[in-house]
């Protein structure tokens, strides 16, 4: 009797620990691999974003990963903020560059931003892959632009924020 109670109770545990389809079913978990902790504020007169890289593990087909990045307006004056889905210039060691369809996966809420004088503000970004989507490979990149847009001339600065996804 014992034995079957104990054969009962490792088999429902068993099954809470692992559960009973074959499917994944654990969540993108994106966490800054880069966020930068300061020992006191950064200057207000100067731009900035944070964090510098986001690392989304376990993305599959059909999942959504979101993560907050914040912007800050170094201007003594508001200025408009171009936020932006963009292909990287480069990719890290054994990551892929995006494939074309990946900007349609990506949503930023405000994509034009407002900022007032030195005014910080969180912006989150979000990544749903299609169900029927074929990732850009195992582990590929992307990146979110930042372009403060009251700069002139012909040079601008661009900051960006990379994207490293990692599939199941």
């Amino acid at each position: 009797m014992k034995v079957k109670v104990l054969a009962i109770v490792m088999l429902v545990v068993g099954i809470l620990i692992t559960g009973c389809g074959g499917t994944n079913t654990s969540n993108p978990t994106p966490t800054p691999t880069a966020t930068v902790e300061y020992i006191q504020e950064p200057p207000q007169d100067v731009t900035w974003i944070n964090p510098g890289k986001v690392q989304v593990e376990n993305f599959y087909a059909g999942a959504t990963a979101e993560y907050t990045i914040t912007v800050h307006n170094g201007n003594d004056y508001s200025a408009k903020f171009i936020i932006k889905y963009r292909i990287p210039d480069h990719v890290g060691e054994g990551y892929s560059f995006p494939s074309d369809d990946v900007s349609n996966w990506i949503t930023i809420s405000g994509n034009d931003v407002n900022f007032n004088a030195y005014e910080t503000k969180d912006i989150l970004v979000s990544i749903t892959m299609p169900e029927d989507a074929t990732a850009p490979g195992k582990k590929w990149e992307f990146w979110i632009s930042v372009i403060d847009d009251s700069q002139g001339g012909s040079i601008r600065t661009e900051q960006c924020v990379r994207w490293l996804i990692t599939m199941e």
